[in-house]
């Protein structure tokens, strides 16, 4: 799924909840500044998320256990919690 350029400034957990079988997400060019840690604790197969230009500022994910790729660059991250990969 793709939801690039979009203005989105928050994710929150139910955002993604009913889409269990989403493979792929791109949320690159958007103002994202919060990111739920459950946002895609639903998404079991979920192997690739994008990320990148927006306004992330610390990350923490949940039951992300198949993730191949995740594109962080040209964010604002000044923390990475424990406990995210």
């Amino acid at each position: 799924i793709n939801i690039d350029n979009n203005e989105l400034e928050d994710i929150d957990e139910n955002f993604f909840a009913n889409l269990e079988n989403l493979r792929s997400i791109s949320l690159v060019r958007n103002y994202i500044k919060y990111l739920s840690e459950k946002a895609f604790e639903t998404n079991y197969r979920l192997q690739r998320i994008f990320l990148n230009f927006n306004k992330l500022e610390s990350l923490k994910f949940k039951n992300l256990t198949n993730i191949i790729t995740l594109e962080l660059r040209t964010n604002e991250i000044k923390a990475i919690r424990n406990g995210t990969f």
